[in-house]
């Protein structure tokens, strides 16, 4: 189902780190350290606002910086940092936090720069210090090489093309 190496191995990753019976791993049992060579560039941290549902994007690994052209981090998902589809990045969002299991999902990515790219995303719940789904942690990598490109802009456009549970 997985179809990007990265990405399953940061999966692997997130299930090794999951406490007994196979619970949410806590946001404490996430050590950037650990993760395996060659992910942690893939990587993206989020922290989740239950009421209003909000998500601000804390980490941000240099390949996405690099794909997308612009650093998110400290910007919450909406319309200027995601573009016309920015309720469906936030729905991925809040269906991580209401299930409490991981996903993943194809995009298609018009970044600032213009390039047009196909992306594989995991979203997986990291707990907070009172066991709630207060985190969502990720791992971003391109299906296809860039494509045709189109005039930068100012703002990035997401696409959702594909979601499924990978637990």
């Amino acid at each position: 189902m997985v179809q990007s190496d990265i990405n399953q191995r940061f999966l692997d990753y997130w299930r090794s780190i999951r406490g007994a019976g196979g619970s949410i791993p806590a946001r404490a049992d996430f050590d950037p350290v650990s993760v395996p060579r060659g992910v942690l560039d893939h990587l993206f941290l989020t922290q989740i606002s239950p009421d209003p549902f909000r998500v601000r994007i804390l980490l941000q690994g240099s390949f996405i910086t690099t794909e997308g052209g612009q650093s998110l981090r400290g910007k919450d998902v909406g319309p200027d940092t995601f573009g016309a589809g920015w309720e469906e990045i936030l729905g991925l969002y809040r269906r991580v936090a209401m299930q409490g299991r991981p996903i993943r999902s194809k995009e298609r990515h018009t970044g600032a720069h213009g390039w047009k790219i196909l992306t594989e995303v995991i979203l997986a719940p990291l707990s907070d210090d009172e066991g709630a789904i207060g985190y969502v942690v990720g791992s971003l990598d391109r299906l296809k090489d860039r494509t045709e490109r189109g005039a930068p802009g100012r703002t990035d456009t997401w696409s959702v093309l594909d979601v499924a549970d990978v637990d």
